[in-house]
């Protein structure tokens, strides 16, 4: 049933993939007070906010400014081997499919403005006869849903792993529009995939082949892959927040730049350095066009290049995007006009815990960010257990929250998960990987945000 459990509510976001990124959210353009955090070297910043946290992650890290780059590494608990191996990078994937779709635009092979259809060779859903044009997809705001219609992973662990190319494509006649193509911002991995795969057919139907003739091989990326290790290269072990492992995730191999590419903080550093400016000039030329703003939707605050967001502050203009799968954390932001950037990938799935994103802007605008507390696990109030009993429904899933033994517990058809308790007020599941956040309603009564694979459902109390 924990399984279940986890598998009932893992279609809000896939099980891990970051469902919105929360740049702009991690970033105060007023300025914030900065702490006592805001100097010391990268491994020491990174201690301060990982010693003793909950979750056990560990990090590596890389600050570039000009032509210097300070690395470093840090770990919650235990040191764990990860450094010079490759981390899954999840959606910062999509940049690259926003580079190989810029390259395709340069050579003349496709227009952001062709309709998507065009493209694919199947019938593609329209809004009042407005066609979803290939910007809208590389914008977010196609009002494609975040996921294809109907999705429901056979294995919660890999969750994409069922997606095949033909079914995907059998989703967009009819596939729900939230909104008129280009009026509203909205993050979806469905439109990625279906971007994916353009970029594969545009490539003899091989992405890996794309990626790597485009990009990878002109700039000496020798450590970045999507299925196949090079030589002397492995794959990290992944971890849920929890702590427990999680497996590696795949998926069709042309709808893989939706976020299935792996990396090593070395490519990403190179990675960084193009988005910069620097590397192969036919490729610098790309990356650059690339991460020219594209617009700003009617509704949302949202500017997008081409698959990179931008934000932007007070004295400076960033270009960011994270990536979080079952087991990873990931996060690269650059300033190109400073030559400046950060990258930080983690061997856990810190999506939900947040906090991520702000160590690594914390790192580049320490004046700007304050450095994130790790969470400590402590134990629950009394109190906070007993508002929290009672009977719940969660998009159709009946559970019970009680106390038992000093802990907070939850009966789900017969089974019972358990709960511990952070600095940051979350109660955190011990055998499945989600975080239960207490809410104070209108009328006093307490219920909970439930937190997993990036979404938030909203608790209903029983009446």
């Amino acid at each position: 049933m924990k399984r279940l459990l986890a598998s009932a509510l893992c279609v809000l976001a896939a099980c891990g993939d970051d469902a919105s990124p929360g740049v702009d959210a991690a970033v105060s353009p007023d300025g914030a007070s900065p702490d006592a955090s805001s100097s010391g070297s990268v491994s020491e910043l990174l201690a301060r906010r990982l010693t003793g946290d909950r979750t056990g992650a560990c990090v590596e890290a890389a600050l570039i400014r000009g032509d210097s780059v300070e690395t470093g590494f840090a770990c919650a608990g235990e040191p764990r081997a990860i450094e010079g191996s490759a981390f899954e990078i999840g959606s910062i994937s999509k940049t690259m499919t926003g580079f190989l779709l810029t390259d395709l635009v340069r050579r003349g092979a496709i227009s952001l403005d062709d309709p998507i259809a065009d493209h694919l060779g199947v019938d593609v859903v329209r809004w009042e006869e407005q066609p979803l044009l290939v910007r809208h997809l590389l914008t977010h705001t196609s009002g494609l849903p975040a996921l294809p219609p109907g999705f429901a992973p056979t294995n919660p662990a890999n969750p994409y792993a069922h997606l095949t190319a033909d079914g995907l494509l059998a989703t967009l006649s009819d596939a729900p529009l939230a909104s008129a193509p280009g009026e509203t911002w909205s993050y979806s991995n469905y439109a990625f995939m279906v971007l994916s795969h353009v970029v594969a057919q545009k490539h003899e139907g091989a992405f890996v082949d794309a990626l790597s003739g485009r990009m990878l091989n002109p700039n000496g990326f020798a450590e970045t892959f999507v299925e196949t290790p090079p030589a002397g290269v492995s794959l990290v072990q992944g971890h849920r927040s929890n702590g427990l492992d999680a497996s590696p995730w795949t998926i069709a191999p042309t709808l893989s730049g939706l976020g299935m590419v792996r990396s090593t903080l070395n490519d990403m550093i190179r990675y960084a350095r193009l988005a910069m400016g620097e590397g192969d000039p036919e490729s610098v030329a790309v990356m650059a066009q690339a991460m020219e703003p594209l617009g700003l939707p009617a509704r949302g605050p949202q500017v997008m290049a081409s698959a990179w967001i931008v934000v932007p502050l007070p004295d400076r203009t960033l270009y960011a995007h994270g990536g979080g799968t079952g087991g990873f954390s990931s996060f690269v932001a650059v300033d190109r006009e400073s030559r400046e950037a950060v990258v930080l990938l983690s061997d856990t799935a810190l999506s939900d815990v947040g906090g991520f994103e702000e160590v690594a802007l914390h790192l580049l605008a320490p004046e700007r960010i304050p450095l994130p507390a790790p969470r400590l696990p402590e134990t629950a109030p009394e109190t906070i257990v007993a508002s929290l009993a009672g009977d719940y429904d969660l998009r159709g899933t009946s559970l019970t929250l009680f106390a038992q033994d000093g802990e907070l517990r939850a009966s789900v058809g017969g089974e019972t998960l358990r709960f511990g308790y952070d600095s940051y007020g979350d109660f955190y599941g011990l055998e499945i990987d989600a975080l239960l956040r207490p809410v104070e309603l209108p009328d006093g009564r307490t219920t909970f945000e439930w937190r997993q694979g990036g979404g938030v459902l909203l608790a209903e109390r029983a009446r």
